[in-house]
């Protein structure tokens, strides 16, 4: 399962298709269709239209009436930007917005999966360098959260 508009999203796809035997599912989430010649046009991929901001009934509600099942790795490459009055423009709502969809995308599948999640990779669009505070290597879940920066809201999950 992931989502696939964005680059990430169409090179992480690419590369699950590129091994089928591993892949043999792929579920994947836009908001749009599959744009002809893209890797989520590809026949083996199962597209659900759903906006990731709707909330988690209308999410859950679009992936149950495509017979969503058996999901068990999780590639979240969603990313809403903020940039109507310029690129820096309206962060805070920006991080909260992010903050749920993928909140909201991880509750939809906790249930759907019931504790056969193996894995869920988060990419958030910017690299961690200590930007926002000492990072300690490695991460660990008992680690203090990060209650500040663009993807506090985000990485707390």
């Amino acid at each position: 399962m992931l989502t696939e508009t964005s680059q990430a999203g169409q090179h992480t796809l690419r590369v699950r298709l590129s091994h089928p035997e591993v892949w043999t599912t792929i579920y994947a989430l836009s908001r749009k269709p599959a744009s002809a010649g893209t890797s989520a046009a590809d026949p083996k991929v199962k597209h659900i239209s759903t906006d990731l901001l709707a909330g988690v009934n209308s999410i859950r509600s679009a992936m149950a009436s495509d017979g969503v099942k058996d999901v068990d790795h999780n590639f979240f490459t969603a990313h809403k930007e903020n940039s109507d009055e310029g690129l820096w423009s309206g962060q805070k709502e920006m991080w909260d917005e992010n903050g749920k969809m993928f909140e909201d995308f991880l509750i939809v599948f906790e249930r759907l999966q019931k504790g056969r999640r193996k894995r869920v990779v988060l990419q958030t669009g910017s690299k961690h360098y200590g930007h926002f505070g000492e990072v300690l290597a490695p991460c660990r879940e008992e680690d203090p959260r990060l209650d500040d920066g663009p993807y506090a809201e985000t990485l707390s999950f």
